[in-house]
């Protein structure tokens, strides 16, 4: 090989090397940019009160509404918050095509409710077609898996307020319900420091969004409710002193983060 075809060849794998260099600096320049630009969206623990509006005649203490306030006043005019939830993006990034499910396993907890209802004669009655449930005179809820979309979130540095989102109807009526049959199982077995064995129902979130290049992020959490407190007003008549609104229970939903995917 003579002289010429050598400096030939090296020159040619000089070339090759600067190429595979500079491929490979766009791709950590790319890396970084989409970094720079990633969102990262969590549920922050949410703190929930319970209202209930005592009448003369009312015999079943279930909360009529929720709300994050804890001081809401009889005759305020508050509007009921029911979007006592919110998400953050603590990333870099724009989040959009934001897509909340809410995947519950009610089964085994209706059946507990009815039990506990027929066995100790509570005026409780829950109405049931195919997936929808009526209870008493509200509006009927659905037990199929709920999806709540959202269009986008900009990040905390940009905005602090985060995205209001939604409970499921179903979930809020029988953690309300259930509450209420805590208050009465504990009515009646005030000598003991036995507790209700009806479990809250099972929830999952399945979270799914985009960034602004499309690339597509889902975290999983589970979901709990834990109650903090609730009152028992005993059976028969409620005292006129309490008829109005009263703060009924109080309580917290933890999102515990499961797995995350990309």
């Amino acid at each position: 090989m003579d002289i010429t075809s050598l400096v030939t060849i090296i020159g040619q794998l000089a070339t090759l090397i600067t190429i595979v260099l500079v491929y490979f600096t766009l791709v950590e320049m790319r890396n970084q940019r989409k970094a720079s630009q990633k969102p990262d969206l969590l549920i922050p623990k949410a703190s929930i009160y319970g209202y209930v509006n005592i009448y003369k005649g009312k015999q079943v203490f279930v909360a009529d509404a929720w709300s994050d306030n804890k001081d809401i006043k009889d005759g305020e005019g508050h509007v009921w918050s029911e979007t006592p939830i919110k998400i953050y993006n603590v990333g870099f990034g724009v989040a959009k095509n934001i897509e909340l499910v809410w995947k519950v396993n009610y089964d085994k907890t209706l059946q507990q409710i009815k039990d506990y209802c027929y066995q100790n004669s509570v005026p409780i009655i829950l109405q049931m077609e195919g997936d929808i449930v009526r209870f008493q005179a509200d509006a009927p809820f659905s037990l199929s898996p709920q999806t709540f979309k959202h269009e986008f979130l900009m990040p905390a540095s940009i905005t602090s307020d985060g995205l209001a989102t939604y409970v499921p109807p179903a979930v809020r009526e029988l953690i309300s319900i259930l509450i209420y049959l805590q208050s009465d199982y504990r009515d009646r077995n005030l000598n003991n420091f036995s507790q209700l064995e009806i479990e809250i129902p099972s929830m999952d979130i399945e979270l799914k969004y985009n960034d602004l290049e499309n690339s597509h992020y889902t975290k999983w959490f589970n979901v709990e409710f834990l109650v903090n407190g609730y009152s028992v007003y005993g059976s028969g008549e409620p005292s006129p002193s309490l008829y109005g609104l009263n703060q009924f229970f109080s309580g917290a939903f933890e999102f515990k983060s499961k797995a995350n995917k990309e």
